[in-house]
C-alpha cells in the first residue's frame, strides 16, 4: 500500500482540500494511506473535512523533531506539495527540495506557472494539479499509487534534478557569489525599507551612476596625464623633471588611474581583470614614452616601468583586500559552514590559477 505524505505547515496558504476530495472520489480505487504530518491554522478545517467525508485512510499526526525528518521523508512513497493561488512570490514550499533530494515523486496542487510547478514539470518528477481540479488529482493519485515503477522512475528524475541544480556544491557556490556581491563595497549594507536582496538584481556595470563616475574620472585622469607628459621639456621646471621625482609621479599617476578603473566594476578585481588592465596600461605607457621625442623630451624605459609598477601595486592591494574581506565575511556569516565554504573558495581559486 502506497503512503501519500504531506509534511509541514498546514496553514491558510496550503490547499489540502483538493487532495482530500480526490481521495474521497477514488472511494478505495487505489490502495493508499494518506498521512498529514504537521500543524497550523488550517489543521482543524482539514480534519473536519476528512471526518465529514469519512476518510478512514487519512491520518493526521503532529510535527516530528528535525532529527526524525529524514526517516519521515523516506517513509512517504508519494509526497504532497500544496500552494494556494495568489501566494506566488510570497512563499515557496521548501518541501519541494527535500522531496527531490529524497528521490520521491510528488503531486503539486498549486499554480502551474509558479516556481514549484515549473521545477516539477521541468524535472519530470511528479504531477502538477491546479487547485480545485479534483479529477486531475484523482488521476495523479491513481497512477502513482498503482505503479511502483512509475514512482521509482519519477523519484530518480527528481534526485538527478536536485543534484544538478540544488546539490551541496552548487548551493555553496551560490552562497559564495551572493556574499561576494553583498560585500564588494559598492552599495553594501542596504537601507531602511529596502531589502538587501534587491542588490542581486543584474544590471550592466555602466548603468550604475557610481561606477559611471569612476570610469569617467579614470578616463579624464588618463587624458590629463598624457597631456602633461607631452608638454615640451623646456616649459617644465626642474623640480618636475628631476630623475627620481619623475618616476614617483609616473608611479602614483598611473596607480591612481588604475584604482579608479578597477573600482568602476561591479566587483573588486580578480586575476583576469588585473591582467587585462595591466596589459592596457603597459601599452598606453609605452605609447606615451615612444611619443616623447615629438615634444623634445627623452623617452625613458624607467618611466614606463614606473607606470606598470603603479598599476600592478594597486591591483595587488585591491585583490588582497578582496580576498581578506571575503574570508572574513564568510566566516562571520556562516560559522557552522565556514570550512565547507572556504574549501569551495580554495577549490575555485585553484581552478582559476590552473586556467591562467
Amino acid at each position: 500500500m502506497a503512503v501519500v505524505l504531506y509534511s509541514g505547515n498546514v496553514g491558510i496558504g496550503q490547499d489540502l482540500g483538493t487532495v482530500l476530495r480526490a481521495v474521497a472520489g477514488l472511494n478505495g480505487d487505489g490502495a493508499m494511506t494518506v498521512r498529514i504530518v504537521g500543524g497550523g491554522k488550517a489543521l482543524g478545517e482539514f480534519e473536519a473535512l476528512a471526518a465529514e467525508m469519512g476518510l478512514a485512510n487519512v491520518e493526521f499526526s503532529p510535527p516530528v523533531p528535525l532529527y526524525q525528518l529524514p526517516e519521515l521523508l523516506a517513509a512517504g512513497d508519494i509526497h504532497l506539495i500544496c500552494q494556494k493561488p495568489g501566494t506566488e512570490g510570497l512563499l515557496v514550499p521548501s518541501k519541494l527540495y527535500s522531496t527531490l533530494a529524497a528521490g520521491r515523486p510528488s503531486i503539486f496542487v498549486g499554480p502551474a506557472d509558479c516556481e514549484v510547478g515549473r521545477i516539477i514539470a521541468e524535472s519530470g518528477s511528479g504531477f502538477v494539479v491546479e487547485p480545485g481540479d479534483v479529477g486531475k488529482a484523482m488521476d495523479a493519485l491513481r497512477y502513482l499509487a498503482g505503479s511502483q515503477a512509475l514512482r521509482e522512475a519519477m523519484g530518480r528524475k527528481g534526485r538527478a534534478y536536485y543534484e544538478q541544480h540544488f546539490g551541496r556544491d552548487r548551493s555553496v557556490s551560490r552562497i559564495v557569489d551572493i556574499l561576494e556581491v553583498a560585500g564588494n563595497g559598492n552599495g553594501s549594507g542596504g537601507s531602511a525599507g529596502r531589502p538587501a536582496v534587491r542588490r542581486r538584481r543584474r544590471r550592466s556595470w555602466f548603468t550604475v551612476p557610481f561606477q559611471r563616475r569612476r570610469l569617467a574620472a579614470a578616463g579624464a585622469g588618463l587624458l590629463v596625464v598624457l597631456a602633461l607628459t607631452h608638454v615640451p621639456g623646456s616649459a617644465l621646471p626642474s623640480w618636475v623633471t628631476g630623475t627620481h621625482i619623475d618616476k614617483i609621479q609616473h608611479f602614483f599617476a598611473y596607480g591612481a588611474i588604475a584604482f579608479l578603473f578597477f573600482t568602476s566594476f561591479r566587483r573588486p578585481p580578480g586575476w583576469r581583470t588585473m591582467a587585462i588592465v595591466l596589459a592596457l596600461g603597459a601599452l598606453i605607457g609605452a605609447a606615451d614614452e615612444l611619443t616623447q621625442p615629438l615634444v623634445q623630451r627623452t623617452a625613458s624605459p624607467y618611466d614606463w616601468a614606473a607606470d606598470v609598477a603603479g598599476i600592478m601595486f594597486v591591483g595587488v592591494v585591491l585583490l588582497a583586500v578582496r580576498l581578506f574581506r571575503r574570508e572574513k565575511l564568510l566566516h562571520a556569516a556562516l560559522p557552522a559552514s565556514g570550512r565547507r565554504v572556504t574549501a569551495a573558495l580554495e577549490s575555485r581559486r585553484t581552478v582559476s590559477r590552473r586556467k591562467a
